[in-house]
C-alpha cells in the first residue's frame, strides 16, 4: 500500500463516499469510527446518530494528540508528530490551525533534534492542506536557525519561504 492510496481510501471514506472494495461490513457507512449503520429500518430499535462533519478528527483525538505534542517523552512526542503527518488530510480547518500553531510554538522550544526534525515535518504535512495561515505559525520566526541540523534546514526554508 502506497501513502497515497491510504490517503484516498482516508478521504473518501471522511467524504462519505462509498467504499467500493467491501473494506466496511455491510450495512454501515461513513468515516472510520463512525460505524453508524446507513438505513435507519435495519435497526428500528436503535436511533441513527448524525454523521459527524466531513474531514473533521474530533475534540477528544484532538485534545489527545495535544497532550502527546506536549510530553516530557520525546518519543511520545515523535509519535505524536508522525501521526499529525499520517492524518494531515483528515483535520479540519480549526485542527489544522490548532495542531499547526502548536508544533511551531513546540519546534521553538525543542531540545531533541530528532523531535524538531518530526514537528517540522509535521508542519509540512499540515501545509500541504493549505488550511493554516501565516500568523499560526509564527512561532517558528523565533526558531534559532543554529538550532537547525542543516538536513532540517530545507524543510525549515520550505515552511519560511511560502508563509513569510
Amino acid at each position: 500500500m502506497t501513502g497515497t492510496y491510504i490517503r484516498g481510501r482516508v478521504d473518501a471514506a471522511l467524504d462519505g463516499t462509498p467504499e467500493p472494495t467491501g473494506f466496511w461490513p455491510e450495512g454501515f457507512a461513513g468515516a472510520a469510527g463512525d460505524c453508524a449503520p446507513a438505513p435507519a429500518s435495519a435497526h428500528p430499535a436503535r436511533s441513527v446518530r448524525p454523521a459527524r462533519p466531513a474531514r473533521s478528527f474530533g475534540d477528544e483525538q484532538l485534545l489527545s494528540l495535544t497532550r502527546d505534542l506536549v510530553s516530557d517523552s520525546a518519543q511520545v512526542r515523535e509519535r505524536a508528530c508522525g501521526t499529525i503527518g499520517d492524518l494531515a488530510r483528515a483535520f479540519d480547518r480549526r485542527e489544522v490551525r490548532t495542531l499547526a500553531s502548536l508544533l511551531a510554538s513546540a519546534a521553538v522550544l525543542e531540545q531533541d533534534a530528532d523531535c524538531l526534525e518530526s514537528e517540522l515535518n509535521a508542519l509540512g504535512e499540515l501545509a500541504t492542506t493549505g488550511l493554516f495561515e501565516a500568523e499560526d505559525i509564527a512561532a517558528l520566526r523565533r526558531l534559532p536557525r543554529a538550532s537547525v541540523r542543516p538536513a532540517d534546514a530545507e524543510h525549515l526554508d520550505h515552511l519560511t519561504a511560502e508563509y513569510f
